[in-house]
């Protein structure tokens, strides 16, 4: 995570806050979430956790001999 894309912690930075506004007013203002809130904020999370596995695969790549994400990918499974 030493060496993040700039478009990547701009999303990663969007979306926490987020989420952090979302927690905020459930637990602050009491607001409620109706079911379709709840599968947003599950896949908001969802997305975070996978952008940060494949930054981070990209950059893991950088110090294995494979030319590309994919080929580390490929040569993993």
């Amino acid at each position: 995570m030493k060496h993040l894309k700039l478009a990547t912690i701009s999303v990663l930075y969007s979306v926490s806050l987020v989420l952090l506004l979302t927690a905020i007013g459930v637990v602050l203002f009491r607001e409620s979430l109706s079911y379709f809130e709840i599968i947003e904020i599950v896949l908001a999370v969802a997305s975070l956790v996978l952008l940060m596995r494949f930054a981070y695969l990209e950059n893991a790549s950088c110090d294995r001999p494979y030319a590309s994400t994919a080929t580390y990918l490929r040569a993993r499974c």
